[in-house]
């Protein structure tokens, strides 16, 4: 009695609870992405969600970009996206534009409640993009459908998984089945790769939201076709053309996946804990589906002519050489100026640098913005040159007429990726900036140049220093790379008074007689003799006791006994490298005369006496050359930091500019 009248009170609302918590429990168990939320989206108020299919569609607008973390993903789902927009509505209507807030219609996607079981994911009947495989092969994990995570025998760094134990949530076996018709490589017997055979580079134009950006794609076609979702073995066709909806949806696999399985655990892929996806049928379709001679021009692939025939660019190998793959964001970027549409703010370049069966996919994401001032019309003659130059570096800065050394491959291949990293992120002024822009574009390339260039020809005489010279401009020819002439020397003219000048002056002031007892002491220790020792205290210790920036004592020794060899005038900017290399300039056998030099740069400082009295020399017996000047405080300062090589090398360059001049 009183569970009758119970039912009587209660049993209405009992009722439709039941029903409603079975119907969520079927949905929950269908998994169907029209609802449920799998599709990683970035709003424009900045935060970031998980919606369905339609709401994805519908509230477009409102969607800043695909907010997946792999790259693949962001291409798999926008194309995916794409063919839903073509299926559901068909060509875009008259005055399509790329406007942000524009919205579209919902009842455009009315066709999706239609053909609601075929978004199915998982249950008895008909599901997304899967196919019952033929029962002569076992089932695998179910991380085949997810490139980056290994299976099998993969040898992987950094990430492991255990086959069968781990698994993936299904919001992303959702996301690996709609990679399956982009990104499929060819894995052996039966298992042909995708519509555009190995990956190629994948463009897209991005407007300001998820609806602008599938404007931009959204061109009008002559034939619609059928999509995989309805039929999973549609076939390409054997000759002809390959309608849209085919192109951007047919399965080189044939997937059927488990159903999920207890325990809950962390998605392998997404870290979600839930109940998880371990094992699938993962096969290939016959190699027969894909022997096709049939016309396809994929609608985000960039292809360049050779003769008549459109060839697909793809990525060069970043593994095997890292130089030239990083080189070649001038050729993309060349092909891709005639097709820049006026309402895209970038665009999206996504490569893919290594391809191993279906495993070790390297993808990489580049975002080029877009100027709105109007692009220079030589920008893509010169995007051209660019490229065709890079190539010929290692043979340009080769130190012989032998074979290039591996040692100028390797420096090139660590630092050309850097160089060309930081060229490439100024792609907008490259673009509208004119001869300015390029020219700093390839000042970026100098550093490099010259630091190879001094692996290649090491020291710092004035023969490596040329030798160096010539590669950097051998190399730099093509690019027109301009180098500044370092000038290092001193203006002529008055300088501070300081404790180094106080000192030159002090030897200045000296008579021919205590210059004569200086002289006796030529390559002589100052503790040799005390006469000497006490003329050279009384010059330079009330110095030092006034100033610790006067010269140190070996060094104040040394230019006391060299001034008192040759008392040449003091004259301020006539440093000694420079002066040198005026007699070098006049010498009848210049070539002795800078190997002398060479080995005075190379000399310590110890035993650089000698040959500084042979340079006072060559100075002193040039007065006809008007070169019986010299500055000594420079010479004196350069002597007190001779350790440093910059010092050595800076001699080494004023003396082969005034040699040349």
């Amino acid at each position: 009695m009183l569970h009758a009248r119970w039912l009587l009170l209660h049993g209405q609302g009992y009722f439709k609870r039941a029903v409603s918590a079975a119907s969520t429990m079927g949905a929950q168990q269908c998994f169907n992405l029209i609802d449920a939320p799998w599709i990683p989206v970035l709003w424009s108020n900045g935060t970031a969600e998980r919606v369905g299919i339609k709401r994805a569609l519908t509230q477009a607008h409102e969607i800043r970009q695909l907010a997946s973390c792999n790259p693949m993903d962001n291409v798999g789902l926008l194309r995916f996206l794409l063919a839903v927009l073509y299926w559901c509505k068909g060509n875009p209507p008259d005055g399509n534009t790329g406007i942000a807030r524009d919205p579209f219609p919902s009842e455009w996607f009315d066709k999706l409640e239609q053909y609601r079981h075929c978004f199915n994911l998982l249950g008895d009947g008909r599901r997304f993009y899967q196919v019952h495989g033929s029962g002569r092969h076992k089932s695998l994990s179910a991380n085949y459908l997810m490139h980056e995570i290994p299976t099998g025998t993969n040898a992987w760094h950094f990430r492991h998984s255990t086959d069968r134990f781990e698994g993936l949530c299904p919001a992303c076996c959702a996301m690996g089945l709609v990679r399956l018709p982009v990104f499929a490589t060819s894995g052996g017997r039966g298992k042909p790769p995708g519509i555009n055979r190995k990956p190629p580079l994948y463009v897209f134009h991005v407007g300001p939201s998820l609806a602008a950006t599938l404007r931009l794609s959204w061109r009008k076609v002559e034939n619609l076709g059928q999509a995989a979702w309805e039929d999973p073995e549609v076939r390409l066709p054997q000759a002809g053309d390959v309608s849209i909806l085919t192109g951007l949806t047919w399965l080189p696999r044939r997937v059927w996946l488990d159903d999920p399985a207890e325990p809950e655990a962390p998605c392998i892929a997404c870290g979600t804990k839930t109940r998880l996806i371990r094992c699938c049928v993962f096969e290939g379709i016959g190699s027969k589906r894909s022997n096709t001679t049939s016309n396809w021009r994929d609608p985000h692939v960039l292809y360049e002519y050779r003769g008549q025939i459109p060839t697909a660019l793809y990525a060069d190998d970043a593994l095997a050489a890292p130089d030239k793959a990083s080189r070649q964001w001038a050729k993309i970027l060349a092909e891709l100026l005639p097709n820049v549409d006026s309402c895209a703010i970038a665009a999206c370049v996504v490569a893919f640098a290594t391809v191993q069966n279906d495993k070790y996919l390297e993808a990489k994401e580049w975002y080029i913005r877009i100027p709105h001032r109007r692009l220079d019309e030589n920008c893509r003659d010169v995007l051209k040159q660019w490229f065709k130059h890079n190539p010929r570096l290692p043979g340009q800065l080769r130190p012989s007429n032998n074979k290039t050394p591996l040692e100028i491959k390797a420096a090139l291949s660590a630092m050309r990726q850097q160089v060309d990293s930081a060229v490439c992120a100024r792609v907008s002024q490259l673009l509208c900036g004119g001869a300015k822009a390029w020219k700093d574009a390839r000042a970026q390339y100098e550093p490099m140049l010259r630091s190879i260039a001094s692996s290649v020809a090491p020291g710092v005489t004035t023969a490596a220093l040329q030798r160096r010279r010539t590669l950097v401009r051998a190399a730099a020819s093509d690019l027109r790379l301009s180098r500044g002439v370092r000038n290092s020397e001193s203006k002529l003219g008055s300088r501070p008074m300081t404790a180094t000048l106080q000192y030159i002056q002090r030897l200045q002031d000296l008579k021919p007689g205590v210059l004569g007892l200086l002289r006796l002491h030529a390559a002589q220790r100052l503790d040799t003799s005390v006469d000497g020792f006490d003329l050279f205290t009384g010059l330079w210790w009330p110095l030092r006791q006034a100033n610790q920036g006067a010269p140190r004592r070996e060094v104040a020794w040394m230019i006391a006994k060299l001034y008192a060899y040759h008392p040449i005038a003091h004259s301020p900017g006539h440093t000694l490298a420079h002066q040198l290399g005026a007699c070098c300039r006049h010498n009848p056998s210049r070539e002795r005369f800078q190997r002398r030099f060479d080995e005075l740069l190379v000399m310590p400082l110890a035993g650089m006496e000698r040959p500084l009295q042979w340079a006072l020399d060559a100075i002193a017996s040039a007065r006809d050359l008007n070169l019986n000047k010299l500055d000594w405080v420079k010479l004196t300062d350069d002597l007190s930091i001779w350790h440093r090589e910059e010092v050595r090398l800076e001699w080494a360059r004023q003396f082969l500019e005034s040699a040349k001049q």
